[in-house]
């Protein structure tokens, strides 16, 4: 009865999309047994929802450390987890809630390449699409951030700004991994990433660069979706 939940304390909400019923169970009860904590699911469809508990006030710091949970639904086949921790109230839950179905649409084109979010994805996410929405000056700023591509004629443009986009979102500003991503060599990217300082006139790894960058981008991919609708 209610008596079995007065001491837990729920660590995270969490919301997966394009399972099985029966897999994602499955794992969860695996994840339980392993962790310890408790997982309040209801199935609808192929989307599940629910909360994680903690019979302690203390998270376990492997569960801190990384989201193992959504590495668990991942390995169940989710196409995609939102995992979203340090909640502490039921009005926490319900705001984290809300977060998630307004981003949730938008997130597979945001991060094409990312199964996994958190708050922190969320908290961008929500960004851009509200500024997407208000459109107004807020979003003409970050658009004309990268005006410049748009001015070098079309091909050449449009890739490099491709390039940054998949740098920038999808390979955690590595080189390498934007070379695997986009089935290229190392050196070209590197190359392009040279022209890309040039036409925009700035260090792109600079910390006070990158998140204005980051948002420009994170627009561009939504405004794709946007035009096609």
């Amino acid at each position: 009865g209610e008596g079995d939940y007065d001491d837990d304390e729920i660590v995270a909400v969490f919301a997966a999309g394009g399972l099985d019923k029966e897999e994602a169970f499955k794992a969860m009860s695996q994840y339980e047994m392993n962790t310890g904590f408790r997982v309040l699911k209801i199935a609808e469809g192929n989307e599940v929802y629910g909360a994680v508990l903690s019979k302690s006030t203390e998270p376990s710091p492997m569960e801190t450390l990384q989201c193992v949970f959504c590495e668990t639904l991942e390995a169940a086949g989710a196409e995609e987890v939102f995992y979203v921790n340090g909640i502490d109230s039921i009005e926490a839950a319900t705001d984290a809630y809300q977060m998630i179905n307004e981003a949730w649409p938008f997130m597979q084109y945001i991060f094409p390449h990312k199964k996994s979010f958190t708050k922190f994805e969320l908290a961008l996410a929500g960004n851009c699409i509200n500024i997407s929405l208000k459109g107004g000056v807020i979003k003409k700023y970050y658009m004309d951030l990268l005006t410049p591509f748009r001015k070098t004629g079309d091909s050449k443009g449009r890739q490099l700004l491709e390039t940054l986009e998949i740098f920038v979102l999808d390979a955690g500003m590595k080189t390498s991994v934007t070379a695997k991503l986009m089935s290229l060599h190392s050196n070209t990217i590197q190359y392009r990433l040279k022209r890309i300082r040039d036409i925009l006139g700035i260090d792109i790894m600079e910390t006070t660069v990158i998140p204005g960058l980051i948002v420009a981008l994170a627009l561009e991919r939504i405004e794709k979706i946007v035009k096609a609708l």
